[in-house]
């Protein structure tokens, strides 16, 4: 159940970046996700590197899950 909400939570970050791009841009979802990471590739390198990171650790957990939730979310403000 803990694993699903983990699931749920990265969905949630997902598509609350992509309607806030489209949002700000007023552009469709795959045009507006391209332009932010032609602008964000420092942010996106960040996230990249802690998804990394966690998979590296072992065992996996669904806290370092949730904590790596609120890594990402909090970059991508």
């Amino acid at each position: 159940m803990l694993a699903a909400s983990v699931v749920s939570d990265f969905e949630r970050i997902r598509l609350t970046l992509i309607e806030q791009l489209c949002k700000q841009g007023g552009q469709p979802p795959l045009v507006a996700v391209k332009s932010w990471l032609s602008t964000e590739e420092a942010t996106v390198l960040r996230v990249l590197a802690k998804v990394k990171a966690v998979r590296a650790s072992e065992p996996v957990t669904t806290a370092k899950l949730t904590h790596l939730a609120n890594q990402v979310r909090l970059l991508l403000g």
